[in-house]
């Protein structure tokens, strides 16, 4: 999903309706995985 949303500019609803889970879902973990990239 992070992928998703950096490289192709879709919209978090458009990538949450590919992976079955709602906007907020897509956000938290998008959000999640960059912080843990800005960690290692």
């Amino acid at each position: 999903m992070y992928h998703c949303q950096k490289y192709t500019g879709k919209k978090l609803k458009e990538i949450g309706k590919q992976f079955g889970i709602g906007e907020p879902g897509v956000s938290q973990s998008c959000r999640r995985v960059a912080q843990k990239i800005e960690y290692d």
